[in-house]
């Protein structure tokens, strides 16, 4: 446990105040790093210029003092050495304490020695007139001490500097934030009910998006939770209907006598229980929809054509009660790549055409893959849906008139189906004088989970 917690510790993010502080103070330890860097660089290239122009001083006072009497460097003897050689390679003169060596090739021009444990800067003058050349040489160590020492002078302020540029950014955020703190501490004392927007005035620039951003949410939930109080209350309705008549009926069944009479109530109430058990698979479908089609298990690719005959079997009773002509037309090629929701959608699809079919009705199926979509087209010579209720039809617990049967929900579900995988579902008029009911679906890719809108519940 002790160790969890350390884990979850590490792993909680910074606060804007300590992330600002750290953000600016690397910038500023960057900036501040190359900003001594080129003055080192500076300060070393000008030291050894300096460094160059003394030698060759050196070797032009030496060159003029030859033959006057004993050469002597003048100033920093102990830093300066020198040596002249003969353009056959003898020595004339060297300072005291120099090695019979020669510091650097006998050619003009400046090159670095190390000499055990220090580098030295030489300059060996042009030849003379006799051939003779002068080499001088200097250690470096003293330029590039004088180098080490102001790079030091500049890091020096960082270690003062960066403390109380801490300490102000902190009292600066942590002022500008207050604003920000304030609002939280109002939200988080707020009555669960409360959606009221917050508002953005009072907050700094950078955070009123995000403000914005949580107003639009607080309406969405508002909207949802005042929409799933209805639905909640519409579904307690629809409910209470059947459970009315079977309870009813079944104190009515306690007075019946004869046989007839019981066998008649009983059918009564088994309807009514039939009604309610449709209503809770469609309810439990309603609920279920917010978790498609991530929820549903992996499946293959069906052909179309044995989706729809699967559908047709599993109604078959109900179209053989009613005089329901039904024609497919399915293209052989098509594939069902989610074959659970095309079932869902044909199966409710024509089972409302079933439930408000009146007298002989002709049923048309057509299924086909067009353009990278799948169109699901069902057609009937019924009498239509009127134009200004195509869009109300596919809301829950609509039907278009008191006496229709069903509950309202089979249309819906095909609309919400449609809608979580990507696709739509409309209403238009069929060549036969009835409604076509089209549901398009994306045919190739893997359906995409698309977040239900504001005015469904979820």
């Amino acid at each position: 446990m002790p160790e969890a917690l350390t884990t979850a510790s590490r792993r909680t993010p910074l606060s804007i105040r300590r992330r600002l502080r750290r953000d600016i103070l690397i910038v500023l330890a960057v900036l501040w790093a190359l900003f001594t860097a080129l003055g080192l660089g500076v300060v070393i290239h000008a030291g050894r210029a300096d460094l160059d122009e003394d030698l060759a001083l050196c070797a032009a006072l030496i060159d003029e003092r030859r033959g006057s009497g004993p050469l002597r460097l003048p100033e920093r003897p102990e830093e300066l050495m020198f040596q002249i050689w003969t353009a056959d390679g003898r020595l004339l003169a060297r300072s005291a304490g120099l090695a019979p060596e020669p510091l650097a090739a006998l050619r003009q021009g400046y090159s670095n020695r190390f000499d055990g444990h220090r580098v030295l800067r030489v300059y060996a003058s042009a030849a003379d007139a006799d051939g003779s050349r002068v080499l001088v040489a200097a250690p470096a160590w003293n330029h590039q001490q004088g180098a080490r020492t102001l790079a030091l002078w500049l890091l020096l302020p960082a270690a003062v500097v960066f403390p109380l540029l801490a300490a102000g950014i902190s009292l600066v955020v942590g002022r500008a934030m207050r604003e920000v703190a304030g609002e939280a501490d109002r939200i988080a004392r707020r009555d669960p009910d409360d959606f009221d927007p917050l508002a953005p005035e009072r907050l700094p620039e950078e955070v009123r998006p995000l403000a914005g951003a949580f107003n639009v949410l607080l309406q969405r939930l508002a909207t949802a939770l005042d929409d799933e109080r209805r639905f909640n209350d519409s579904a307690a309705h629809e409910l209470r209907t059947p459970l009315s008549a079977i309870r009813v009926d079944a104190q009515a069944l306690l007075r019946r006598e004869t046989r007839a009479e019981v066998a008649l109530v009983l059918q009564r109430i088994v309807s009514a229980s039939a009604a309610c058990a449709r209503l809770v698979e469609e309810l439990l479908m309603i609920a279920r929809l917010s978790a498609w089609p991530a929820a549903l298990p992996p499946s293959a690719p069906l052909p179309l054509s044995a989706v729809v005959e699967l559908v047709l079997r599993d109604l078959a009773p109900q179209i053989e009660a009613r005089p329901i002509e039904i024609a497919c037309e399915v293209a052989p090629d098509a594939v069902a790549r989610f074959p659970e929701a095309v079932h869902l959608i044909l199966r409710n699809l024509l089972e409302n055409v079933i439930r408000h079919a009146r007298g002989a009705t002709r049923v048309k199926i057509e299924a086909r893959e067009r353009d990278g979509f799948l169109q699901l087209l069902v057609a009937d010579d019924g009498c239509g849906i009127p134009e200004a209720q195509r869009v109300r039809v596919f809301e829950r617990f609509v039907r278009l008139g008191e006496t229709e049967p069903g509950t309202g929900l089979g249309l819906y579900i095909v609309r919400r189906v449609a809608e979580r995988l990507g696709g739509s579902a409309v209403v238009g008029d069929s060549e036969a004088g009835g409604a076509t009911l089209v549901v398009v679906l994306p045919a190739r890719l893997l359906p995409a989970v698309r977040p239900a809108a504001a005015d469904e519940p979820p």
